[in-house]
C-alpha cells in the first residue's frame, strides 16, 4: 500500500515525472541519517590564544568573513545532500517525454527496388532513395525487398554506419524483379529489438508474390519484437500498357504473348518482332478491368534469339520488351545399333521419329554390328545386338560420347552381361536368381522428370525381365515387385556430362506399356540429349552461373560469375545464351489477367494500403510518437561523479 496516493500513487501527482512515484518516500529514508549526523555532531570549542589575539581583531569585517567561513564550512554538507538526493531519487525513475525515434539505437531500412520502381524514367525510385537516406541511424541494415530479398553489406559487414549505408543507398538503381516485401520483413525480423525501427520504403505497387494482410502480420511480428514501424510511401502515377505473360509452343513453332492495359482509357499497341513489325488482328485495348484489356497475340518463332518490343513507348518500359532464347541446334541425331533385321519396323523407331518439333528435326541412322557408322550423334539406342560381333573399340567410342554429352539406351537381351560396357550399365546382374513369372505391374517413381505424370503405364511379363539391381549411384525411374524386393527395368546413370538408360523392356509387338505412355518416355529420353529451351528462358533475380567460374555478359556489361539477373535483357556465357524476363517463359499461361484478381508489377498507378494492428502503419510525414525515456541511469551516474568529487574536495580541504 502506497503512503499518501494522491501524491505517490500512479495517478498522483508525481506520476508525471516518475515511472516509480512510490519509490520517492524511500528519499526519506536516506535522507534522515545524513541531517540527524549533521546535527548532532560535536561543535569545536573555540580556544583564545593571546599572541594570535591581534590578527582576528575586530576591523569591521569580522560578519562578512564569518558569513563566507560559514559557508564554506556547509560545503562539504552540500555535496552529501546532492550525492544522496540523486542516487535516492534514481530508484523512482525520473523520465522526460522523447520522440520515439530518438531512442533508435538501429536501424533496420526495407527498400523497395522491384521492377514497378523503374515507372517515370526512374523519378520514382530518386524519391524512394532519398526517404531511405532519410530514415538512417547510427546503426543500420539495409534490405532490398525484390524476390530473394538481399541484406546489403559493406566488405561483408551487414551492420553499417550511416556515412557507409548513405554511399550504398546512393549507388542502388531499381530492379526489373519482382517484389517480395513479406520475405523482405522476415529478413528484416532476424535483426530488431527493443530499441530498433524498421522503415519500409516504397511505392507498394504489389506483385503476385505481396498480399496486404500478410505483410500486415509481418508487421505484427516486427511490433512484437519491440520495433517500431514506419511506413514511408511515394506517390504513384503513370500510364502503361504492357507484356504481361508469355508461353512457349514448341508444337507449332510459336510466342503467344498476353498483353494488358493498365490505363482508363482504350490504348493502341503494336509489337516489333526483330526489328520488323507484326501483323496484330487486333491492336486496342479496352481501358482497364473491362473485357478487351487484356489480348492473346501469337508470333512465329524460331532458333536462336528472339526480342519483342512492345509499342508505343509508356511510364513503365520493364513490360514492353520481351526477350526467348531457343536451342540453335535443330536436329538429333540418332543411332541405333542392331543385328535384328527387322528393327526399322520396331516399336521404339515409331516413337524417336515422332520426337521432333517446329524447332527440333529428327535423323535417324543404323549400325549392324560389326559395321558401325562414325559415332557423332546425340543419341544411341543399341538393341538386340549379337555380342560377339561388338567390339571393344566401339564399346571404347561410345563410353567417349556419353562422357562428352551423348545419351546411350541399352535394351535388355538375354546375352547383355556377355559384353564387356566398361562398367558404363547402370544395372548388375542378379547371379543365380530365378527367372520371375506371369505379369506383374510396373511400378514408377514419378517424383523424377523421365517420370513425372505418369503413373499406371502398363504391365510386363516376368519372363521376359532380366533379374537385376540397381548399380551404385543409378536413379531407378521404374520397377517392379519381386519377392528379393523391387527390381529396376528402366534406370539411369550419369555419366561425365551424359548418361546412360538401361532399357529392360523387351520391345515386343504386343503392348506392355501402353502406347501414350511410351511415347512420353522416349520423348523425354530423345530431350536428354538436347539443351531444354525452358531452362535458356529464366526470370528476372536468377542467379546465374558461368562454367568454370568465367564471365558473364549482361545487359549492364560484363561481369564475374555468379551474377544476379537484376534486369530484363540477354545474359551470355561461353555455353549458352539465356533470356530473362520480369514474367518469364513458360508452357502454359499462369494467372495474369487482372479479372482473376492477380497483382502484377505493371500496374504501376495501383498502390495498396499496407495495414497492421494499428491499421494504416505510417506514411511520409507522419504524426511523431512521443514516449517516456527513463532518466535514472543518468542519476546514478552524476551521483557517482559528485561522490568522486567530494573525495577530491576533502583532499583539497585536507582532511585526507
Amino acid at each position: 500500500m502506497v503512503l499518501f496516493p494522491q501524491i505517490f500513487g500512479p495517478a498522483g501527482i508525481f506520476s508525471g515525472f516518475f515511472l516509480a512515484p512510490d519509490k520517492l518516500l524511500y528519499v526519506l529514508a536516506f535522507l534522515v541519517p545524513l541531517i540527524l549526523l549533521y546535527l548532532i555532531r560535536p561543535k569545536p570549542t573555540n580556544v583564545a590564544v593571546p599572541s594570535l589575539m591581534f590578527i582576528l581583531k575586530d576591523m569591521g569585517r569580522s560578519n562578512v568573513h564569518r558569513l563566507f567561513r560559514t559557508l564554506f564550512k556547509d560545503i562539504l554538507f552540500l555535496i552529501q545532500l546532492l550525492a544522496i538526493l540523486l542516487l535516492a531519487v534514481s530508484l523512482a525513475k525520473p523520465f522526460i517525454n522523447v520522440s520515439q525515434d530518438s531512442l533508435v539505437e538501429q536501424s533496420v531500412v526495407v527498400i523497395d527496388d522491384s521492377a514497378s520502381t523503374r515507372a517515370q524514367d526512374g523519378a520514382r525510385f530518386d524519391a524512394i532513395r532519398d526517404l531511405a537516406k532519410g530514415s538512417l541511424a547510427s546503426g543500420n541494415v539495409l534490405i532490398l525487398a525484390h524476390e530473394s530479398p538481399q541484406v546489403l553489406d559493406s566488405g561483408g559487414e551487414q551492420r553499417l554506419s550511416a556515412s557507409e549505408a548513405k554511399g550504398i543507398i546512393d549507388d542502388l538503381d531499381p530492379s526489373d524483379i519482382q517484389g517480395d516485401l513479406p520475405s523482405a520483413l522476415d529478413l528484416a525480423a532476424q535483426f530488431v529489438g527493443p530499441q530498433s525501427k524498421v522503415t519500409i520504403v516504397g511505392d507498394f505497387v504489389l506483385s503476385g508474390l505481396e498480399n496486404p494482410d500478410l505483410i500486415g502480420a509481418k508487421i505484427k511480428v516486427l511490433r512484437s519484437k519491440g520495433a517500431l514501424v514506419e511506413v514511408k510511401s511515394v506517390p504513384v502515377a503513370g500510364k502503361n500498357v504492357g507484356i504481361v505473360d508469355a508461353r512457349l509452343n514448341a508444337n507449332n513453332a510459336t510466342l503467344e504473348l498476353k498483353v494488358q492495359n493498365f490505363n482508363d482509357r482504350p490504348a493502341e499497341f503494336g509489337l516489333d518482332e526483330n526489328g520488323e513489325s507484326a501483323k496484330l488482328p487486333q491492336n486496342v485495348l479496352a481501358p482497364k478491368g473491362q473485357p478487351g484489356s487484356l489480348l492473346s497475340v501469337s508470333l512465329p518463332l524460331g532458333n536462336g534469339v528472339t526480342r519483342v518490343t512492345l509499342t508505343p513507348p509508356d511510364d513503365f518500359m520493364a513490360d514492353n520488351d520481351y526477350y526467348v532464347s531457343i536451342p540453335s541446334q535443330s536436329r538429333i541425331a540418332i543411332l541405333v545399333i542392331s543385328n535384328d533385321g527387322a528393327v526399322r519396323q520396331s516399336r521404339v523407331i515409331a516413337a524417336l521419329d515422332a520426337v521432333g518439333d517446329k524447332f527440333t528435326s529428327v535423323g535417324i541412322d543404323y549400325g549392324v554390328p560389326p559395321k558401325v557408322p562414325d559415332l557423332q550423334h546425340n543419341l544411341y539406342v543399341v538393341k538386340d545386338i549379337d555380342p560377339q560381333f561388338i567390339l571393344p573399340g566401339v564399346v571404347n567410342g561410345l563410353k567417349e560420347q556419353v562422357e562428352q554429352g551423348s545419351v546411350l539406351v541399352v535394351f535388355a537381351q538375354p546375352s547383355l552381361f556377355t559384353v564387356d560396357f566398361l562398367g558404363m550399365l547402370p544395372v548388375e546382374p542378379k547371379t543365380g536368381a530365378d527367372p520371375l513369372s506371369g505379369r506383374t505391374d510396373i511400378i514408377v517413381n514419378d517424383s523424377l522428370s523421365l517420370m513425372h505424370g505418369l503413373s499406371d503405364i502398363g504391365q510386363v511379363d516376368g519372363g521376359q525381365l532380366l533379374r537385376v539391381r540397381a548399380a551404385n549411384g543409378s536413379i531407378v525411374y521404374a520397377s517392379v515387385a519381386t519377392n528379393d524386393g523391387p527390381e529396376p527395368v528402366i534406370a539411369a546413370k550419369r555419366l561425365g556430362k551424359g548418361a546412360v538408360i538401361y532399357y529392360g523392356i523387351r520391345d515386343r509387338p504386343q503392348a506392355d506399356i501402353d502406347p501414350q505412355s511410351y511415347a512420353v518416355i522416349w520423348g523425354r529420353i530423345a530431350d536428354f540429349t538436347l539443351v531444354d529451351p525452358m531452362s535458356l528462358n529464366i526470370a528476372t533475380g536468377s542467379v546465374i552461373n558461368a562454367p568454370g567460374g568465367g564471365k558473364v555478359k549482361t545487359p549492364a556489361g560484363t561481369r564475374a560469375s555468379p551474377v544476379l539477373a537484376a534486369r530484363s535483357g540477354l545474359y551470355q556465357t561461353s555455353a549458352q545464351t539465356l533470356a530473362a524476363n520480369l514474367y518469364p517463359l513458360s508452357t502454359s499461361f499462369g494467372v495474369s489477367d487482372t479479372e482473376q484478381g492477380a497483382r502484377v508489377e505493371s500496374d504501376i498507378a495501383a498502390q495498396a494500403n499496407v495495414t497492421g494492428d494499428e491499421g494504416q502503419v505510417g506514411a511520409a510525414g507522419a504524426q511523431e510518437v512521443k514516449v517516456p525515456k527513463d532518466l535514472s541511469l543518468d542519476l546514478i551516474v552524476a551521483g557517482l561523479a559528485i561522490m568522486l568529487f567530494e573525495l577530491f574536495f576533502i583532499k583539497f580541504r585536507g582532511d585526507l
